[in-house]
């Protein structure tokens, strides 16, 4: 598995003013009011209480939202800031000001950064994300200080973590609920955990994946396809309601929200042996479904190219279909001793989640984790008719 560390996630710890604005102008050099040599990007927002503040450049997710909300598309946008920024600031101004329901009639949430920490994920300060007035902010360090204590209440040991620029990651296990799963030899044990990813700049949700860790190889696998998974997205009130505003409520204040998700991860536990009996009947059934050989008249790289047309929510790249064949023949030599040339599906999936562990890119990594589960639950009949028979 790839791994992260929880501590210094927790040492990543950023001072994040969140704001509602009006967004007014757009402006390009230090002195804020006129274009000088295009190259720094600032942006003037205009408050709650009319005071035009400067929040530092922005960011690409940043910019592709605010293309985004004045309908322009993100590839002209780059190629007019970047080849006629003169073009570029008229048209942006424009828009913002003279948009149908006009931008500076509608109040968004902006999320900022000021780096003040050597570690930071961040360089200079930055406009993060520019977010709807309804976006409920759940953000990563309140993910931490509410999950730390759930998981290790309920006896998780944390296998793996990260924070990105968009998106924290926790993997936990939990060590007493464990199966083996070896076929012919024991000491095959699997056990079952959660994978918890958050994203605080409008790219997803809050979600909590079941999990299956594989000790052989320390390879991880999610399954939501056979498992129940907890969502939640960043949706709140919006501004101006009587009800209280969520979107600029102080860090810590979701409780109700971790009520239930302690609720759903002990209700997930008390399930986990009566998970791996069945995640095992389904590895079960995976090695018995070959997938080259003799019968089959295809190789592997046939087999892996495939499945960028059965399961399209992942692109294998070349170089990625190349090395995940060599440790779908790794799996082989550590199933049967040898190399047999004759593959599973079980191997397949366990060569992407052990290729997967080997790389050092955690967002990808976590995605081709997910992929794994995917492959695994593709419909026999399709896995039948487009890959063991070559059609």
């Amino acid at each position: 598995m790839n791994t992260g560390n929880i501590k210094q996630v927790q040492d990543i710890y950023e001072s994040t003013p969140d704001f509602h604005a009006l967004i007014d102008s757009v402006t390009y050099n230090d002195n804020w009011d006129t274009i000088v040599d295009g190259k720094t990007m600032y942006f003037w927002f205009e408050n709650e209480k009319q005071i035009r503040t400067k929040y530092g450049v922005l960011s690409d997710v940043a910019e592709k939202q605010l293309a985004e909300k004045i309908q322009m598309p993100f590839r002209y946008f780059q190629k007019m800031k970047t080849e006629n920024p003169s073009l570029f600031l008229q048209s942006l101004n424009s828009w913002a000001k003279n948009f149908p329901m006009g931008l500076g009639n509608k109040q968004y949430l902006v999320r900022s950064v000021i780096t003040r920490y050597p570690n930071s994920i961040y360089t200079g300060n930055k406009v993060r994300a520019i977010l709807s007035n309804r976006y409920r902010r759940i953000d990563n360090r309140e993910v931490i200080y509410y999950m730390l204590p759930i998981l290790i209440a309920n006896g998780y040991e944390i296998k793996s973590a990260k924070m990105t620029n968009d998106e924290l990651y926790i993997k936990a296990v939990d060590p007493k609920a464990e199966i083996d799963i070896s076929k012919y030899k024991q000491d095959d044990l699997i056990q079952a955990g959660i994978s918890i990813s958050n994203n605080e700049l409008g790219l997803g949700g809050l979600t909590i994946t079941p999990f299956v860790y594989r000790l052989v190889c320390t390879n991880g696998m999610m399954l939501p396809e056979m498992l129940a998974s907890f969502n939640q997205v960043h949706l709140g009130k919006p501004m101006g309601t009587t009800d209280t505003d969520r979107t600029l409520e102080s860090f810590y204040d979701n409780n109700e929200l971790f009520l239930k998700v302690d609720l759903f991860v002990k209700e997930e536990q008390i399930k986990s042996k009566a998970k791996l009996t069945k995640i095992k009947e389904v590895f079960a059934d995976a090695k018995e479904k070959y997938i080259t050989g003799s019968t089959y008249n295809q190789s592997l790289q046939d087999v892996l190219n495939k499945l960028n047309t059965l399961e399209s929510s992942v692109s294998l790249t070349d170089d990625e279909r190349i090395s995940i064949e060599q440790h779908i023949q790794e799996e082989n030599i550590r199933m049967e001793g040898h190399d047999t040339g004759y593959y599973n599906m079980f191997e397949l999936v366990n060569g992407i989640t052990s290729y997967a562990g080997s790389i050092s890119d955690y967002s990808r990594s976590t995605e081709l984790e997910k992929y794994a589960g995917k492959v695994l639950h593709l419909p026999t009949s399709a896995i039948e008719h487009k890959v063991l028979y070559n059609s």
